[in-house]
């Protein structure tokens, strides 16, 4: 995603967070939770086998464990990939704990699925965008706002870009977040200073990037792999909620673009998780 959009995204996320502070502040500090106990059903990345998606995480985790020996850094690397292949299981299975509220530190209302499909932007007459609405609350959730900027960036950006951006673009997020606090007559030091906000988004940071090894095969299929099984209910179920291993190995060796991304989301899990924690 081009920085000028991404610019945009994050504003707009630190207005929806904002949004959800400001009204706990004015329920007089109770929170959205109590107020709306449902933002605390997990929808989507829940843990518990017998949630509606269970199965689509097997698949996933299936998925990760089964296509390490193609990985390019690993490949032969016999070593490697056996740590790898038997820690990934626990170590993916750490975003089920860390989806919902944080202990200790400012919740809110989030977006909760911060993909390119959710993003509706508007240009001007030069062709710059200029404004953004934020689509799709099927899988919102109670967290830190830091979640929601954790998941963008791990799932709309590259490595290259984060290395350019990531510093700017986290700042970027709680300006927005502050600055519609101040409007509404909130103090933001106070709701959620800079420092809290800050070490949070540092630790999401490795739950973006896992939430990514489980969700990429899925965001950056091409239509020539989702289209066909989109029109076989058989072939879809066996693709989302069974196995889709095969497929995927396939598309890694025939896609450079979904192997260039896959392997640096890999290789950020394997790396800095197992063979380097």
């Amino acid at each position: 995603m081009p920085i000028e959009h991404a610019r945009l995204v994050v504003k707009a996320l630190g207005e929806l967070h904002a949004g959800g502070l400001v009204l706990e502040e004015r329920a007089g500090g109770r929170t959205l939770l109590e107020q709306f106990p449902d933002l605390g059903f997990e929808t989507f990345f829940s843990g518990d086998p017998a949630h509606p998606n269970a199965s689509w995480h097997r698949a996933s985790m299936k998925l990760c464990v089964g296509i390490v020996p193609h990985l390019d850094k690993y490949k032969g690397n016999a070593a490697a990939i056996a740590k790898a292949q038997a820690a990934l299981p626990g170590v993916l299975a750490e975003v089920f704990t860390v989806m919902g509220a944080w202990p200790g530190v400012r919740n809110t209302m989030c977006h909760g699925d911060v993909w390119l499909n959710n993003f509706m932007f508007r240009d001007d007459e030069q062709g710059h965008p200029v404004e953004v609405s934020l689509v799709d609350f099927q899988l919102a959730r109670y967290s830190p706002p830091a979640h929601d900027l954790a998941m963008f960036i791990a799932f709309c950006t590259d490595r290259a870009f984060q290395e350019r951006h990531l510093d700017e673009l986290t700042r970027l997020h709680y300006d927005s977040m502050a600055a519609a606090l101040r409007r509404a007559g909130c103090d933001p030091d106070k709701v959620l200073p800079w420092s809290e906000f800050s070490d949070v988004a540092q630790k999401q940071r490795k739950y973006g990037l896992l939430l990514m090894a489980l969700e990429n095969p899925l965001s950056l299929a091409p239509g020539s792999l989702m289209d066909p099984l989109l029109e076989d209910a058989e072939k879809f179920h066996q693709h989302m909620h069974v196995d889709r291993t095969d497929a995927i190995i396939r598309l890694y060796h025939e896609d450079p673009y979904f192997r260039r991304r896959y392997n640096e989301t890999m290789e950020g899990v394997i790396d800095n998780y197992i063979l380097n924690a």
